[in-house]
């Protein structure tokens, strides 16, 4: 027997800080969607991943746009709590809006943060990504999104007290949803559920998957799960917590995996009320501006083709330039090495049954003295 509410305790204290949190997941999505050197080793003979462009965009959840008289209105509230609207962020201070007004009037809310990323192939099911105990990494699906789901796990309830993860598998021709939730864990017990639904190839797929969830998730079995959904509708404008509501939120995020790009597999974790920056701050951390400066200092492998938005808004999404390293080493070099758990590497036979080890080096010219 698991003790869900001290396990979920214990994923909360496994980062210094939420930024780290927060890149421990894009870390998952990056592995997903990034081809390898040798990535054409493994593959079946007809498939071809040489058109293949890794995805990962972060952006804004948001609750549908409302039209207001006053198109100025913004996080005018908390700026005035300190005075400038500043707060002590993990990585920089930044402010935060919690409310965005574009031009015409229509103000958009933000409940949390999604994270959408490509695969290069299909996703491990939930069921198993979202086992509570399977740290082994041999035939753990270590190659996967997620790998065995423990950084997932842990990342979510470090940053949220509700997350959903969305899977689309196009070959299978279903998608999945899963919750990882505070509420859902007991003393006698870790609750991690996963469900599958089908997925029609006309134009009432939305609707097919909304009627799917209303039927499942009224069930009184799935009553725990079912008022996490309500939760999740609560935030819309006005509304208590509603159970149709709160799939209807679900749907759109579906309704973008199943448009994302065209492609085939694709993997999403949608962080509701996300928990960023100090408790005791007036105003808060703003992790989009974090991210934006965090994400080129924390990854040199990143190829210049892929494509890594971060967005203010989920329509904005910029683009991720990985200049800064390159720009910022003299001599700057990428190799590769082969590398043999059981054979020294000076040994002939090495380089049977080794692995790929790519390896940047080079000089930093602000640190030369």
């Amino acid at each position: 027997r698991v003790d869900g509410k001290g396990l979920w305790r214990s994923w909360k204290r496994n980062f210094k800080n939420k930024l780290l949190a927060l890149l421990d997941l894009i870390d998952n999505s990056l592995d997903a969607a990034i081809v390898a050197n040798d990535e054409n080793e493994d593959d079946d003979e007809d498939e071809d991943l040489s058109d293949f462009i890794g995805r990962v965009h972060i952006y804004p959840d948001e609750l549908p746009a409302r039209r207001t008289p006053d198109a100025s209105v913004s996080n005018s509230g908390a700026r005035e709590a300190n005075g400038n609207g500043r707060a002590t962020s993990p990585y920089f201070d930044a402010p935060q809006p919690q409310r965005i007004t574009s031009g015409n009037g229509a103000i958009s809310t933000t409940t949390g943060l999604c994270i959408v990323n490509n695969c290069l192939r299909p996703v491990r099911p939930l069921v198993n990504v979202l086992e509570v105990y399977n740290s082994s990494k041999i035939n753990s699906g270590s190659g996967d999104i997620g790998e065995n789901g423990v950084g997932l796990k842990q990342g979510c309830a470090t940053l949220s007290d509700l997350s959903f993860v969305l899977v689309k598998n196009g070959r299978d021709g279903y998608v999945e949803l899963g919750m990882i939730a505070e509420s859902l864990q007991r003393a006698e017990g870790c609750l991690l559920p996963a469900f599958r639904f089908t997925i029609s190839n006309g134009d009432d797929t939305i609707q097919s998957l909304q009627n799917q969830m209303t039927a499942l998730f009224s069930q009184s079995e799935h009553k725990r799960v079912s008022k996490c959904i309500q939760q999740y509708g609560s935030k819309m404008e006005g509304s208590a917590p509603d159970l149709q509501k709160g799939i209807v939120r679900l749907c759109k995020h579906f309704d973008g995996i199943l448009n994302f790009f065209n492609n085939r597999f694709v993997f999403a974790v949608v962080l509701d009320d996300m928990h960023y920056g100090n408790p005791n701050d007036s105003a808060a951390a703003d992790a989009i501006k974090d991210l934006v400066a965090a994400i080129p200092r924390t990854y040199l492998h990143v190829p210049a083709g892929f494509d890594f938005r971060i967005g203010k808004t989920r329509a904005s999404r910029e683009k991720v330039n990985f200049h800064y390293w390159p720009n910022r080493l003299v001599e700057f070099s990428s190799f590769s090495v082969g590398v043999n758990t059981s054979v020294p590497w000076h040994s002939p036979q090495a380089s049977e049954g080794a692995y790929k080890l790519r390896v940047f080096a080079g000089f930093d010219r602000f640190r030369i003295n």
